[in-house]
C-alpha cells in the first residue's frame, strides 16, 4: 500500500478539506488497519512514516480549509457596503461573457469609493457583471462604477458588484495584451464561420461564440470541449510533442514541450484547470528526466497537494471539484473498466470509452448535486465530439500558420490537382469548414436526448460515491483481508 501513499494522502487531505479533520482521521485509522495487516518487516517499521505523512495531509487539507474562511472573514470595505458606489479592482481571471450576455470580472478589491472625494481601502475577491463590458486580462486593474453587496456565505467571493456605465482600465499586461491582439490578428485569417470556435477552443474566448454553438454544446453535455482545461492543453502537448520527438528524440522533446506549455498557459491565462493540467505535466516531465516511474494516480495526487497548499480559495470552485474527480476516474476507474470491455469491443472504442465512464462516475454525483441536471447523452457524444475537436484544432492551428506565411497551393504539393488558383489557406479552410458543419450537427442532434433532473440537497452522494469509489480503488486490499489467516501470513 506504501506505493499509493501520495494517493491516500490525497483522499485524506480532501475528507479534511472538503469534510472535517475528524472524518480524515476515521479514514487513517481505516487505512492504518489495512496496513498492519501486511505482517512484513517492512511494513511495521513504516507504519510510523506513513500514520505521519497521513497526518500531514490531513492538517493540510483542513488548513486549506481555515484559509479560505480567514481570507473571507479578513475582507472589508473602508466604506460601509452599502454606500459604496465605485470600486477599483485587480483581475485574478480573464474577463469572460456570460449567458446572460454580461461580462464578468473577477479579482480582489483595492479601493472603494462613494463619490469623486470620498474613497478607502479594500480588500476580497469580488465578482463584478457589467453589461457589454469590454474584455480584460488578468492582472489588469480596473475601475467600475455600481451597487456593492455582501456575497452568499457559501459563495468563493466575499462582494458581488452590478457595475454601470464605462470602465477605466489601467495600463498594465501590456506585452501578453499585445500578443493577444496578434493572435486575434492572426484568427482572423480563419472563415468568419469558424473564427469564433476556434478562439474559444484555442484561446478561451468565448465571447463571440453564438447561443446555438453555446447551445448545442450544452446540451450534449459536451461543454468540457469548449471550456480551457487538460483536454487542450494535453492536445497541444501531443502534436508538440510528437513533432519534437521526431526531431529531437524523445528525452530532448521534453525540454520543449514543457516551455511550449508554460507559454500556452501564460498567454490564454492561468486559469486553474490549465494549471491543474500543467502542474501534472511538469511533475511527469521531472520524473521521466530522472528515469523514475511514477504512477499517473500519485502524479495526480502531488498535483492535488500542491494546489490546496498553494490556492486552498480554488478548491471550493465547481470546476476544481469535476476537473479532479474527472481526471481520478479517468485513472483509477478507467482501467477496471477497459478490462471489462476487453475482448467485447474494439481497443479503439473500448479505451474512450472507459475514459468517459470513469469520468462519469467519479463526477456524476457532483453534477446531481450544484447543476440538477444530468446529460447521460454526454459519455457516447465526447466518443465523437472529442475527436472532432482535436482535428478541428490541428487544422485551425494549420490554416492560420499558412496564411501567416502566405504560402500557395504548390507549398503543399497540390498543384497538380487543378487547384492551382485556390490559395493553400482556403483549401485548408474547406476542410476546416467541414468539421465545424460535422461538430456542431453533431452536437445538436446529440442535444435532443433527454436529460434527467435531479433534486436539490444531494450532498450525501458525495460521501457514498467516494465510499464506493474507495471500495473500487482498494479492492485488492479489501479482498487480502478477507483471505484466511494462514493463507495471509504464507502469502507475506
Amino acid at each position: 500500500m506504501n506505493a499509493r501513499l501520495p494517493m491516500l494522502a490525497a483522499v485524506v487531505a480532501a475528507v479534511a478539506l472538503y469534510g472535517s479533520m475528524l472524518a480524515a482521521l476515521v479514514l487513517i485509522g481505516l487505512f492504518l488497519l489495512v496496513s498492519l495487516t501486511v505482517n512484513t518487516p517492512v511494513a511495521r517499521r513504516n507504519v510510523g512514516a506513513f500514520v505521519a505523512l497521513l497526518l500531514l495531509a490531513a492538517v493540510l487539507g483542513a488548513a486549506g480549509r481555515e484559509r479560505t474562511v480567514l481570507d473571507r472573514m479578513r475582507s472589508y470595505t473602508g466604506i460601509p457596503v452599502e454606500e459604496v458606489a465605485g470600486a477599483r479592482l485587480r483581475l485574478t481571471e480573464d474577463s469572460r461573457k456570460i449567458s446572460s450576455g454580461a461580462t464578468l470580472y473577477v479579482g480582489r478589491l483595492l479601493t472603494v469609493s462613494r463619490d469623486e472625494d470620498l474613497q478607502a481601502g479594500a480588500d476580497g475577491v469580488a465578482v463584478a457583471f457589467l453589461r457589454g463590458g469590454p474584455r480584460v486580462v488578468r492582472g489588469e486593474r480596473l475601475r467600475l462604477s455600481g451597487s456593492l453587496v455582501q456575497a452568499e456565505p457559501d459563495s468563493s467571493a466575499a462582494y458581488l458588484l452590478w457595475a454601470r456605465g464605462d470602465v477605466e482600465i489601467g495600463e498594465h499586461q501590456r506585452l501578453r495584451r499585445s500578443l493577444l491582439a496578434r493572435m486575434g490578428e492572426v484568427t482572423g485569417a480563419l472563415p468568419e464561420q469558424t473564427r469564433a470556435l476556434f478562439a474559444a477552443i484555442f484561446l478561451g474566448q468565448q465571447d463571440d461564440l453564438s447561443d446555438r454553438e453555446r447551445a448545442a454544446f450544452r446540451n450534449s453535455g459536451s461543454l468540457h470541449a469548449l471550456a480551457l482545461s487538460g483536454l487542450h492543453l494535453g492536445i497541444l502537448a501531443l502534436l508538440v510533442g510528437k513533432i519534437a520527438s521526431r526531431l529531437l528524440g524523445r528525452i530532448q522533446a521534453v525540454w520543449l514541450v514543457v516551455p511550449v506549455l508554460v507559454a500556452y498557459v501564460w498567454l490564454v491565462g492561468p486559469r486553474p484547470s490549465l494549471m491543474r493540467a500543467l502542474l501534472l505535466a511538469v511533475f511527469g516531465a521531472l520524473f521521466m528526466l530522472r528515469d523514475r516511474r511514477v504512477g499517473i494516480g500519485n502524479l495526480l495526487a502531488y498535483v492535488f497537494l500542491v494546489m490546496i497548499a498553494t490556492q486552498p480559495a480554488s478548491a471550493a470552485t465547481l470546476s476544481f471539484q469535476l476537473s479532479f474527480s474527472a481526471l481520478a476516474g479517468i485513472v483509477l476507474l478507467s482501467p477496471r473498466v477497459e478490462r471489462l470491455l476487453s475482448g467485447r469491443l474494439p481497443r479503439v472504442i473500448s479505451v474512450p470509452l472507459s475514459a468517459a465512464l470513469g469520468a462519469q462516475a467519479a463526477t456524476t454525483p457532483i453534477l446531481a448535486e450544484f447543476i440538477g441536471t444530468l446529460h447521460f447523452i454526454g459519455i457516447p457524444a465526447s466518443l465523437v465530439v472529442v475527436p472532432l475537436v482535436t482535428l478541428f484544432l490541428y487544422l485551425g492551428l494549420a490554416v492560420a500558420g499558412l496564411a501567416v506565411a502566405g504560402l500557395g497551393v504548390s507549398g503543399l504539393g497540390v498543384a497538380g490537382l487543378g487547384l492551382a488558383g485556390l490559395d493553400a489557406p482556403n483549401f485548408a479552410a474547406a476542410g476546416l469548414g467541414l468539421i465545424y458543419r460535422a461538430l456542431i450537427g453533431f452536437a445538436e442532434f446529440a442535444g435532443r436526448a433527454p436529460a434527467l433532473a435531479t433534486p436539490n440537497g444531494m450532498e450525501w452522494t458525495h460521501w457514498l460515491a467516494l465510499t464506493l469509489f474507495l471500495l473500487l480503488v482498494y479492492y485488492r486490499e479489501l479482498r487480502y483481508l478477507s483471505t484466511p489467516t494462514s493463507r495471509r501470513l504464507h502469502e507475506s
